[in-house]
């Protein structure tokens, strides 16, 4: 039986349901999933940060309104993780010049990342490269006011040697796995714009495996 979790205020008892690019909220996912091979013979930790978080109808031009983030759930199957911890990661244009290595892609989005957002201080963890950027944990009253090719073009600046013009903010995942290894089999995000509440599904399932 799936388990749905809860971080946040969820809304989505009233709220409308939609995939990735069929509503206002992208997260820049599409479908399949990542699951990292065990680092450890014990508990551990895995993240995943490649969700850059943007509001489609600004793309077309200036819109009235914006989205507010109130929630994040996570549905999960048979071997739910231990504890799954969500962030909102935002990179700015003054942290990737002034980053000594810039540019090597710490500043943008990343698949999956061993130990646990935002130190990854865990002895498994590699510590020659870590995501960088500011990480809070209070998810919802986020605000999503970028468009997605604005967004997406700063998100990646980094990786083509470039300074963003302006903050990007992602959604980063941190999953401990136990014995058995774990899933998250779908995030939902709850918000709410100028016509109501919605809940963007992500269908990508990350993880890790068990361990022996």
């Amino acid at each position: 039986m799936a388990l749905a979790c809860v971080l946040g205020v969820s809304t989505s008892a009233v709220a409308e349901t939609h995939d990735e690019g069929e509503g206002r909220l992208s997260a820049h996912s599409g479908g399949g999933g990542f699951i990292a091979a065990a680092p450890v013979r014990r508990p551990y930790w895995v993240s995943f940060g490649d969700w850059v978080l943007c509001d489609t109808s600004r793309d077309a031009g200036p819109v009235e309104d914006q989205i507010t983030i109130t929630g994040v759930r996570f549905v999960t199957g048979r071997h739910k993780p231990l504890d799954v911890r969500a962030y909102i990661r935002t990179v700015t244009p003054r942290q990737v010049a002034a980053h000594p290595h810039q540019p090597d892609g710490n500043y943008s989005p990343f698949t999956s990342n061993l130990g646990r957002a935002p130190t990854f201080q865990q002895p498994y963890a590699d510590r020659d490269w870590v995501p960088r950027g500011h990480y809070r944990r209070g998810v919802a009253g986020t605000s999503v006011t970028r468009g997605c090719d604005q967004a997406l073009a700063d998100a990646y600046a980094d990786l083509e040697g470039k300074v963003p013009q302006r903050p990007w903010a992602g959604l980063v995942l941190a999953v401990k796995v136990g014995k058995n290894g774990a899933q998250v089999r779908r995030t939902l995000i709850d918000y709410q714009d100028g016509t109501g509440t919605h809940t963007l599904r992500i269908r990508w399932t990350v993880g890790g495996q068990r361990y022996h």
